[in-house]
Formats: C-alpha cells, sequence, structure tokens
C-alpha cells in the first residue's frame, strides 16, 4: 500500500509523497467520511416504523448511495473548516483518478455495478480507489453545495 500511494502522491504536483496524501485522504478526509458511515448507522438502529426492515435491507443494494452521503459529508465538513484543504485535495484526486482505469464495464450502471460487485473491488485498491475518488469528486461538483447541517440532516 505505501508503494500505491507513493505513486499516487507523484501524479500530483503538491503532494510530497504517499505518507503525506495517505495523512490528507485517511487522517482528514475519511475520518469525517466514516463519522458520516455512523450517523447513517445511528439513523438506520433508530428507525422504528414500517419501513425499517425494507430500510435495511436496502443499504446493501445502496452502498454507493451511502458511500456517497458519506463523502457529502466530508466535503460538507472541510468546505467549512478549512476550504483551501478541499479544493486542493479534489484537485489531486481528479489528476489521480484520470491515472487510474476504470472498472466500470462499458454501459453498465455504475452505481449497480459497485453494489454488485462491491466485495471484488474492495480486493483491487486501483479499482476501488477508482470508485472513491469517483464518489468523493461527485459529492464536491454536487449543486446545490450543501453545508455540513445539510448534508447531515438530509438523512
Amino acid at each position: 500500500m505505501q508503494g500505491r500511494f507513493n505513486q499516487w502522491a507523484s501524479y500530483t504536483t503538491d503532494e510530497a509523497n504517499g505518507q503525506q496524501f495517505y495523512h490528507d485522504l485517511f487522517y482528514r478526509f475519511f475520518f469525517v467520511h466514516e463519522m458520516g458511515h455512523w450517523m447513517e448507522e445511528v439513523v438506520l438502529k433508530q428507525r422504528k416504523d414500517g419501513q425499517t426492515k425494507a430500510a435495511d435491507d436496502n443499504s446493501d443494494h445502496n452502498r454507493g448511495e451511502l458511500e456517497l452521503d458519506a463523502n457529502r459529508i466530508s466535503v460538507a465538513w472541510w468546505r467549512e473548516r478549512d476550504p483551501m484543504f478541499i479544493v486542493r485535495l479534489v484537485g489531486d484526486l481528479r489528476i489521480i483518478q484520470g491515472k487510474l482505469p476504470s472498472p466500470v464495464p462499458a454501459g453498465a450502471d455504475i452505481k449497480d455495478f459497485f453494489a454488485r460487485n462491491y466485495m471484488k473491488l474492495t480486493e483491487d485498491p486501483n479499482a476501488y480507489g477508482w470508485y472513491q475518488l469517483q464518489m468523493i469528486i461527485v459529492a464536491y461538483d454536487g449543486r446545490p453545495t450543501m453545508s455540513f447541517y445539510q448534508a447531515t440532516s438530509s438523512h
């Protein structure tokens, strides 16, 4: 993994090394992203209505949307806390993702393919990385831009 992050960092113009890129991506961006997943899970577990089981069952089929929501939360957090960080990070992610081959077969639906092949994709750092980078970019480019409050209260 260290070699992969060194390689990915080498594609950018501002990341000195893979360790710094890893730090920015995991200790900063994905820390908040994982908090977003925790929030999603808490909301789902506290749901006490006739749709609770259906919502729980659908979570496996909606992995892409759950990842996108967690990325929306992190993007919104960093836009408010350190806007230059998220601008720089997403700029780097665009460059890196452009160097990675898309794991999505021609004509396949990106979200459906992700949900059906999730476990296999997680075994390939470039394939899963491509997806995560794509979902961060989509969250960042989303309009209208959401505040952290909006991103966390839309669940």
